[in-house]
């Protein structure tokens, strides 16, 4: 899978979680209470490196920027997994952490989401699991 085929799947997470709309091939919305760690004053989530999509609502960080942030306070995030594939599906997760100024990050909670391409557009394999702290 391409970068930009990711992207478009990690953004389409991304905005379903956001709007509380279910994931295409699903019947439920997505929720997903961790993610309000994640967003900052201005409603932006905090992404960290891994992240292929375009989605306005976020501020990409590398290392260096999330140790920078957790140095003044805990700096929670939100990290994708690098996908896996197994035959025509493909996995993602999306996790997040909290980090602090002396600790490893803390794991929060995280989505994982299958995907599979069927008439040529991209549709969830159920079940997609939510774990929330």
């Amino acid at each position: 899978m391409d970068n930009t085929t990711l992207g478009k799947l990690q953004d389409l997470i991304l905005e379903r979680v956001l709007t509380g709309m279910p994931l295409p091939g699903q019947q439920s919305p997505l929720v997903f209470p961790d993610l309000a760690y994640v967003t900052q004053a201005d409603e932006r989530l905090l992404l960290k490196d891994g992240y292929f999509g375009q989605t306005p609502h976020a501020s990409v960080l590398s290392d260096t920027q999330v140790k920078q942030r957790a140095e003044t306070g805990e700096t929670a995030y939100v990290r994708f997994e690098p996908p896996s594939k197994q035959a025509e599906d493909t996995t993602i997760r999306l996790r997040v952490f909290l980090a602090f100024s002396d600790l490893e990050p803390l794991p929060l909670g995280e989505i994982v989401v299958t995907f599979s391409k069927r008439g040529g557009s991209w549709t969830t394999v159920p079940p997609t699991h939510v774990v929330a702290f």
